[in-house]
Formats: C-alpha cells, structure tokens, sequence
C-alpha cells in the first residue's frame, strides 16, 4: 500500500477505536470512570467504548486478575475481534498477576494468551493513567505498517495433561538477569533457579539484601514492586490443624526445608519486583539470622515496601534496619509473640472435641492486670491483720 495511503488510514484507525472492556476485578472501577464519566470523556480522543460484541470491537482493555479458568474465555474473545485488533493491559494483576502472582489460580500476565500492545502500570492505575495509555496506543497506529502486523504469535495456555511433555529449552533472558545479578552483587549471590518461560528466583546474603534491591531496580529495570515478606520453615511443633487434638501428636518430619534455592536458616526474608516494560518477574530472598532475626530495610529502594515489612515485624519479628516506622498495624501494642511464627501457641488453630474445655485467650495487659489486683488485695489482707 503507497505510504500517503497508509498514513491515512492509519489516522483514520486510531481515532476511531471500539472499545471492548474487560473488567474482571478491582481495576474496573477506574476503568469504568474513564470510560463513562464525562469528567474525563473519552470520546474526545477517538474513543467509542460501546461495541455490542468482540466482533465490533478494535480494542479490548484488560483490567483486573486473570484467573486460569478465565484465560480460555479470554482467549477466545480475543480470536473474535476482527484484525488489526489490539491489547490494553490495565493494573499490575493484568501485567503479571500483581499481588495474587503466587495464586495457583492465577495467571501470570493477560500476555501469557494474548499479545498485548500497552502496559498501564498501578493498583489500581488512575483513570489518567489509562487515557495516556489510549493515547500511546494512537501514536503507534499512527506509525504502523498494517501489512507487518500479525496477532498469531500468541502463547499457548498451559497444558494441564498427565502425559509426559519434551523439555522446555532454555531461557536466555532470565538466564542473563541471573547473570547480571551475579555480576552486580559479586559474592553477595549464593544460588538461583531458573524456571523456563515462567520465573526466576535468586538467594543473596542477608548483607547483600538492600543492593540486591538496588541491582533489581537500577540495572534491571524492575520499578514496580509487588511484595515483600517472611516465611517460617520450621514444621509446627503443634501438629497440623486436622490433626486429632486428643491422641499423641504422630510422627513428623522436622528437618527444615527452604524450598526453591535452599538456605541455611530457619526464616527468610523475601520479595517479588517485576520490569513490566520487558515482562519478567524475580524473586529474591534471603535468610535471617535464628538468634537476632533482622535485615536491612527496602524502604529507601521501593518505597512501597514499607508497610509490607511493618506487617513482616509484627507477625514475624524480624527487624527491619533503618525502617522509619516499625509499629504495630494489626495487633495491639502490648501484644507479646508474633502469630505467624510456627511456634507461636495459636489456639485458634487447635481442633477441640466438643464440648469440652472451652479455652480462653487472655487479652495484652490482662494477666498484668490481674497480677497487680492480686497484690493489693494480698497487701490490704496483711495490713488488716497487722492492724
């Protein structure tokens, strides 16, 4: 086609889009007030967000989770738009699953079905957020060669069959994240695991945890932070909670396991950031000492990791170095343990034989209290005998 042609056309696609909204979870919200509110009026920029099915529609915005179930339906929406057709990928659950990633339902990123052409970053993004993603997405139109464009390199969904399966090949670009780590982190790095076309995950020393975030966020790109927290790995030294509370506690394993790239303690501290421009996640974790658990804080790499290592301190009771504000966000202040220990005496967690002996929790302070009362009652009895 001449390029005046094109250029033409082109013009004429990017402001004439029909928008197919996929709303699946919190992100919709915003979605929903940038498309139907008039503060914002979409359809100044070319936008017309009421198609009456996918076969009307040129552009499909994906905004909220997408769970496994979901992603066949998706799918096949997807294949009945009509070409050229294109992708908006609306909130960090839509880019890469955001922070229900480590769900087994959910899927890693829409762009693990369908190709996406713009990634709108934020939990949730803004309504402003999504109309410069539009408006990206028009600027590529606009240069766009139509007869170069092709939306069959789809990644296929995930085979959940029993049937052996040939080796996945290797992964060159998480393959060079983990060496780009290693080369920024030096003796800092102790081991990594690379899962093929899915994930990454890198242990580092406890002293290497604050320039491991530096590394990820500076020399890899990964701005967008997910998660931080901790994991206790010893087995419970209650039982399970199915277990029968009335007979002897059966024989388990205690050994401590560390799971994917080992470790040498008993809690470890970890963290998922995410480069949403090139689509790749990492976990890195690393171990904290048994006698004294603490780490340097992240707060001062992401700062969104604040409150995440706040509630790792409260449940956990790791310290966080050089965190600003280590208080309690659950639990009251004077509460003694921390419940997400596995030797913390939860008794929620114990199944008793009805109707038995109901038992109670004492409150922060309760048993202070009753230990004060006792004393004065004791010394009021004495000073009436002596008088």
């Amino acid at each position: 086609m001449p390029k005046p042609l094109t250029s033409l056309f082109n013009l004429g696609r990017s402001y004439s889009l029909w928008v197919y909204q996929w709303g699946l979870a919190c992100c919709a919200i915003e979605m929903g007030a940038a498309f139907g509110s008039p503060r914002y009026d979409v359809m100044r920029l070319g936008v017309i967000p009421l198609p009456a099915s996918p076969r009307q529609a040129d552009l499909v915005v994906v905004s909220g989770t997408v769970t496994d179930k979901m992603a066949p339906a998706i799918r096949r929406l997807y294949e009945q738009m009509p070409e050229p057709k294109y992708v908006i990928s609306m909130g960090s659950c839509a880019n890469c699953g955001g922070p229900y990633w480590d769900s087994y339902s959910v899927t890693k990123g829409v762009d693990q079905i369908i190709p996406v052409d713009v990634y709108v970053p934020g939990c949730p993004p803004r309504p402003e957020a999504l109309l410069e993603g539009i408006v990206l997405l028009q600027q590529r139109i606009k240069n766009e060669d139509m007869g170069a464009r092709s939306s069959s390199a789809v990644v296929r969904l995930s085979d959940t069959s029993i049937t052996e399966t040939p080796a996945l090949p290797g992964d060159g670009l998480r393959e060079r994240i983990v060496q780009r780590l290693r080369d920024e982190l030096g003796d800092g790095f102790v081991e990594s695991l690379v899962k093929p076309g899915d994930d990454v995950w890198v242990r580092v020393h406890p002293e290497a945890w604050r320039a491991a975030g530096l590394a990820l966020r500076d020399a890899l790109g990964c701005e967008s932070f997910s998660f931080l927290s901790a994991i206790d790995w010893m087995p419970s030294p209650y039982g399970r909670g199915e277990d029968d509370p009335t007979a002897p506690l059966p024989e388990r394993d205690t050994e401590i396991k560390q799971g994917y790239t080992g470790g040498s303690t008993r809690m470890q501290v970890f963290a998922r950031v995410t480069n949403v421009v090139e689509h790749f996640g990492v976990t890195v974790k690393a171990d904290v000492p048994d006698d004294a658990p603490a780490i340097d804080s992240w707060t001062t790499v992401y700062a969104g990791a604040n409150w995440h290592e706040r509630e790792a301190h409260e449940m956990f009771g790791i310290e966080f170095n050089g965190h600003p504000d280590l208080r309690n966000m659950y639990l009251p202040t004077e509460f003694e343990g921390h419940p997400l220990r596995k030797d913390f005496p939860l008794l929620a967690r114990m199944v008793k034989p009805w109707p038995g002996i109901v038992d109670v929790e004492p409150l922060p302070g309760e048993a202070q209290e009753e230990a004060q009362e006792e004393a004065q009652q004791e010394a009021q009895e004495e000073g009436q005998s002596n008088g």
